[in-house]
């Protein structure tokens, strides 16, 4: 467990096995940091993995630009990964806040 704050972007074609095709975003320096790590460790970043629309994907909004990121992770071994079923954020009804809740159903 760790708090990396990376955003990984979008880069399927350099990170197969860590990263799926459906990433949002660019990525940042943090990322130097969390993806290897995957590689390295044979894991896999669920988030990007499933195609759904970038507001289920989401889960922290930048205060002054209002954008939507990706920085909240459930990663799984990769031969695990095909226990996964999905990986969301959950939009709240009733409150509002800069950061979603992130489920993984297995």
């Amino acid at each position: 467990m760790g708090d990396f704050n990376a955003r990984v972007g979008q880069n399927h074609a350099c990170w197969k096995k860590a990263l799926g095709r459906h990433g949002i975003g660019k990525e940042n320096s943090n990322d130097t940091l969390l993806l290897p790590l995957s590689t390295q460790h044979q894991l896999t970043i669920t988030n990007s993995v499933f195609q759904m629309a970038n507001k289920y994907k989401a889960t922290w909004m930048h205060l002054r630009s209002q954008h939507w990121y990706l920085i909240d992770y459930i990663i799984v071994g990769q031969r695990k990964l095909k226990h996964v079923k999905v990986t969301r954020a959950m939009r709240g009804a009733d409150y509002w806040s800069y950061h979603r809740l992130l489920r993984c159903r297995v």
